[in-house]
């Protein structure tokens, strides 16, 4: 019940925040929403799997509870295998919806400077240098990011200098706007920030180039941070692959290499986590909410009352959930 509980507090969480990344009418139907959630419990999932299976190998090397360490093992390595292709289905899926709805962020964690004539290829070692908009000891697969982006061999997706362009039309637009629409409210929002940053005259011109640069997102973190989370997941997928094609002699042997490779793999879907969130929340910056709401004017300080009673609200809805686990764990050890 508590699981079930939780899982409903995540999905409508990664749910709200999903609408946030690509506002709309629907929420939990939301597209961004959908394969935000999956990909997200995916690798829930994937952290479980790669504890369990490291608790078990652990005791099968010390030849403790080896009936559940047997038990637990295989069920953990078969689970981590379809949590660990679902992560990676449910992560493709994902990128194409940032490619379609955030586009300036998809281009960012690809290292795509500018769009390609042609076919575009997929970057898969490169530093990117936003001073000269370029990547420097570039490794390019050719075709692959066209082919990836549902482009065939025929186009290539936008590049940060294309997207920019788009943006700096759409802050001219807002200053300009007769009907204060409100899909450019945002817009003009930025550019009304860089002119009181400004403090002195400064044309239009430069005003609406200054808003439009605050729409690029750090390159080097986003084009570094996929990369990461995408190459740990693919590492475990292979792991979890392995261990099952031995789990045989993993169960019936006291091996020594395990114990070297545990370890190294433990922090592996936490680091593949922390990655994901930061390309997430750092590639649509500027925005709280996507293309309406820049962060700046969503940021809102409480008052101290407010900050204390809400950090002890939530303190305490986490203290008695570990009270309710600890009660639920006592509860099936009496009766075990």
């Amino acid at each position: 019940l508590l699981v079930a509980l939780m899982t409903c507090q995540a999905v409508t969480i990664l749910s709200m925040n999903a609408w946030m990344q690509h506002p709309g009418r629907e929420l939990f139907l939301n597209p961004m929403a959908i394969s935000t959630v999956s990909h997200v419990l995916s690798a829930a999932l994937v952290c479980a799997c790669t504890v369990v299976c490291g608790i078990s190998i652990i005791y099968l090397g010390r030849g403790r509870h080896l009936p559940v360490a047997r038990v637990s093992l295989r069920a953990g390595l078969l689970l981590g295998v379809l949590s660990s292709a679902a992560v990676i289905i449910t992560g493709h899926l994902s990128a194409e919806h940032v490619a379609r709805y955030q586009p300036m962020k998809f281009a960012a964690f690809e290292g795509l400077w500018h769009e390609e004539h042609g076919p575009a290829g997929w970057v898969a070692f490169a530093i990117p240098d936003p001073k000269h908009q370029a990547n420097r000891l570039e490794v390019k697969i050719p075709y692959l990011l066209s082919l990836l982006t549902g482009h065939g061999l025929s186009g290539s997706p936008p590049g940060i200098q294309d997207v920019f362009a788009r943006e700096r039309q759409q802050i001219q637009r807002s200053i300009h706007d007769p009907n204060d629409s409100p899909e450019l409210q945002g817009y003009r929002q930025l550019y009304t920030r860089e002119k009181v940053l400004a403090g002195q005259p400064v044309s239009d011109a430069d005003l609406i180039q200054r808003a439009a640069a605050y729409t690029v997102p750090s390159v080097p973190v986003l084009f570094t941070g996929f990369r990461l989370m995408a190459m740990i997941g693919v590492a475990l997928l292979g792991a979890f692959i392995t261990g099952l094609a031995f789990r045989e002699r993993l169960q019936s042997e006291r091996l020594r290499w395990p114990w070297l490779v545990v370890p190294a793999l433990l922090p592996l879907p936490w680091i593949a986590t922390f990655a994901g969130w930061f390309v997430a929340e750092m590639g649509r910056q500027p925005w709280a909410v996507y293309g309406y709401l820049p962060t700046f004017q969503g940021a809102q300080l409480p008052t101290l009352a407010e900050g204390v009673w809400g950090a002890l609200s939530i303190v305490s809805a986490y203290l008695l959930l570990a009270i309710l686990f600890g009660l639920v764990s006592e509860i099936g050890r009496a009766h075990v």
